[in-house]
This record gives C-alpha cells, structure tokens and sequence, in this order.
C-alpha cells in the first residue's frame, strides 16, 4: 500500500517549511494588509516563504502568481463579518483544488463547539485526498473559535490525535 511522503512531496529534504496564510477574508473580513492582495502576493513569496494558504477566487485570480510556490487552498469556510454564527462547511472539491494547481489543502476541525461538522468536512477530504494524492492539512482546535473549551496542552493534544485518525496527513 502506498502512501504519502509528505516530508519529501510537500516539505522538502529539510523537513522544515514556511507557509502564509492570506485566507482570513472568508472568515474573518479582509484585513488591510490585504486589500492589495496580489501586491502582498508578490511580497511574501519575494521573502522566500515555501507556499500560500488561500481562497479559491484569490487562488484563481492570482494563479500566475502562485504557480511556483506550494498552494494550500482553503476548502471550507464561513463568515462571521455578516452573520451571529461561523458554520463552517465544505466549499470546493478535490477537483477544484487540482485545476488549480494546488499542493494541498486545508480544512478546520473543530471538537467539543457547536461546529462539529467540521470533523465530517475532514474525514470527508481524507477520503477524496487519499484517492489522488493530495495532502490534506486540518486546522484542529479544541472547542472552535469559542472560548469555552481551554486550549490546554491535553485538549490539543486530544485535537491532534483525533485529526491524524480522521486521515489529516498533516496537522496544524
């Protein structure tokens, strides 16, 4: 049975990488500093970081842009700028990832909140990653963005283990 080399296909010899977020704008409005996007683009990757995490439009508009660096793109997704709740669902597909060139993707996972579904949204991708050899990245966080549930060393370390048996090949 073959498997993923991650260390190798996504992270290099090293083992080590360097990786920016610019997904913030669908969960948490767009920050200022990116409010030209494709300037701040070029920035990070002139400073050397090794990939992006990023949305499917800002992905597709600036894919010339992104086409030698390692692109994560963001599957799922929710706003709390125009609503009380953040619900987290599956957005784009496996597919939709590839035809874009991306490395790998990213989805949150979420235990013990109100955003439990979440942990669907990773096994689901796991499935269709493993099927085409994509890496798949779960952003864990015991309890979501809510505070009721601490972020102690235990509670992440339950978080993480429940990500890597979900089939995360990677856990943020």
């Amino acid at each position: 049975e073959e498997t993923l080399n991650i260390t190798d296909s996504f992270f290099g010899p090293s083992g080590k990488t360097v990786i920016v977020a610019l997904e913030h704008g669908t969960m948490f409005g767009v920050l200022p500093e990116l409010n030209d996007t494709g300037k701040m683009i070029e920035k990070v990757l002139s400073a050397g970081v090794d990939g992006v995490i990023t949305s499917y439009g800002i992905a597709r508009k600036y894919k010339s842009l992104l086409k030698d660096t390692r692109l994560i793109l963001r599957m799922d997704g929710g706003s709390r700028e125009l609503s009380k709740s953040l619900r987290f669902k599956l957005l784009y597909t496996v597919e939709d990832a590839l035809a874009l060139g991306a490395s790998a993707v990213i989805c949150m996972g979420f235990s013990g909140g109100q955003q439990q579904d979440t942990l669907d949204n990773v096994a689901t991708l796991a499935v269709q990653c493993d099927k085409v050899g994509l890496p798949l990245i779960a952003e864990m966080l015991p309890g979501g963005f809510s505070n009721d549930i601490p972020k102690t060393p235990e509670n992440i370390k339950l978080i993480s283990r429940i990500g890597a048996e979900l089939g995360a090949h990677i856990v943020k």
